[in-house]
């Protein structure tokens, strides 16, 4: 299933805005940036570059850490951007260790409802 249109950072300079005026932490696998904003909607994306591995696998990287933020996406505040970048680790990691490691930087951000 496709994550709808509000639900994806897509220009180049939300990337960049992330990454210069917002939060940043490091895990072995990925590294996830936010950044609190006006609007209604999370918004996310995944990177993962040449570094990770060939195209089948930055692919795969690509599809599972998608397929986790959308199963995620409900329990997100609102107003925020989220990226993710996938580290060379990744490409070897099962989706449930890759599942994980995005869970525990999430709640090191603080980016879930409270329950």
């Amino acid at each position: 299933m496709l994550l709808s249109r509000s639900s994806r950072l897509r220009s180049g300079y939300q990337h960049a805005k992330v990454h210069s005026a917002g939060l940043l932490f490091h895990g072995s696998l990925m590294r996830m940036g936010l950044l609190e904003n006006q609007s209604t909607s999370t918004q996310g994306a995944v990177v993962v570059s040449r570094r990770v591995g060939p195209a089948v696998v930055r692919n795969k990287v690509k599809r599972r850490l998608r397929e986790i933020y959308r199963h995620a996406l409900p329990s997100l505040k609102p107003g925020l951007w989220l990226v993710v970048t996938a580290k060379p680790s990744a490409a070897t990691a099962s989706i449930e260790i890759l599942r994980s490691e995005w869970l525990r930087l999430g709640e090191r951000l603080s980016i879930f409802l409270e329950s």
